[in-house]
């Protein structure tokens, strides 16, 4: 289950801005690590992870033109 949420754009002064919630209760009983990579501004790249269960409402920015991969184990 996921909502995007997106956010006004300014095109003068190129502010782009996006998040996406993640409701993670399809997960079974028990706790579990997210680990997700996202891009960052000038190609660069950063790695997190987070302990999730199924009552964990996740959200992550997403910058303009980039993305991001989740795994959860």
């Amino acid at each position: 289950h996921r909502d995007l949420h997106s956010f006004p754009t300014r095109r003068s002064s190129d502010l782009y801005a996006g998040a996406i919630d993640f409701d993670l209760s399809f997960l079974g009983n028990g706790n579990y690590t997210a680990r997700i990579w996202q891009d960052r501004e000038y190609n660069k790249v950063s790695q997190s992870s987070q302990s999730v269960n199924a009552a964990t409402k996740l959200s992550l920015t997403v910058q303009k033109g980039g993305g991001f991969t989740m795994i959860i184990e």
